[in-house]
């Protein structure tokens, strides 16, 4: 990574270049698999060895590079750590969802939302819309079943139960109900339901709520591993039974991954969410 100077006919703000430069040195250690040595880190930066120590030294000293004696290889700091776990919990997943979602609309030409767990249940909070007739059924703040829908099975699979329990119990209580006609009569049969959506990674049934559509739902994690979104696509009906099936399960599954990470969530071992 060679630095350059920024001449600032570009119209950015003028900076201090010295510090432009010295974070550089931060991000390669930052973003190294494991520990590096004063060589790696000034080969990657295309720097002096005795620029790069300068920078690292004064990063030891303030916190963000950690070193365990003089001579060993560097690593990220406490106050690094800090300072990330810090960005992390600021950073809603309604500021960065927008741009997932329109790739998913673009790449599948369908719609694409986004719901949050609200008081009521799943909520659609964003999306990225085309005129089907999806978009024509449910709007922004319509709130679905737990049992019934994607979004909810995705919700209830991840969620703490102590947040599901009084909706998905009173889903239970209805004498056939939408749950039960989907198979759902009792708390064993959700435990399957539920664990089937956890080992998958999705949920994808025929809507209940908007006729004639097909939902393919994601759920998307914070930086703690906690479930703080689901990301969810309707095609028309017919989908599960189609080749496309498969692409849009790939394609969810990514997006939902792609966002997971920009909060911070570990990657799985299969690359999703």
């Amino acid at each position: 990574m060679k630095i350059k100077s920024t001449p600032e006919s570009d119209g950015r703000r003028t900076g201090v270049q010295s510090v432009e430069v010295g974070l550089s040195v931060l991000k390669v250690v930052a973003e190294a698999n494991g520990p590096m040595t004063l060589a790696n880190v000034a080969s990657a930066t295309g720097m002096p060895r005795s620029q790069v120590h300068k920078y690292l030294t004064s990063f030891i000293r303030a916190g963000f590079v950690w070193q365990t004696r003089p001579g060993e290889p560097y690593s990220l700091g406490p106050y690094a750590l800090e300072l990330g776990l810090a960005a992390m919990r600021r950073l809603e997943i309604t500021q960065v969802a927008q741009e997932t979602l329109n790739e998913l609309r673009d790449e599948l030409s369908t719609t694409a939302s986004l719901a949050v767990w609200g008081n009521r249940g799943p909520t659609i909070v964003q999306w990225a819309e085309t005129p089907q007739l999806i978009s024509q059924t449910v709007r922004l703040g319509t709130v679905f079943p737990v049992l019934t829908s994607t979004l909810g099975l995705v919700f209830a699979a991840h969620l703490d139960r102590r947040l599901t329990e009084q909706i998905i119990e009173a889903e239970l209580n209805i004498p056939n109900g939408a749950a039960a006609r989907f198979g759902l009569r009792t708390w064993d049969d959700v435990e399957r339901r539920l664990e089937v959506v956890r080992r998958e990674g999705f949920v994808a049934a025929d809507s209940v709520v908007a006729s004639g559509v097909t939902a393919i739902a994601a759920p998307v994690m914070n930086h703690a591993g906690v479930i703080v979104g689901v990301i969810g696509v309707a095609e028309q009906l017919g989908l599960l039974e189609s080749p496309k099936k498969d692409i849009t399960v790939r394609a969810l599954r990514a997006g939902a991954g792609r966002l997971s990470a920009r909060l911070g969530a570990p990657a799985r071992s299969d690359g999703a969410a």
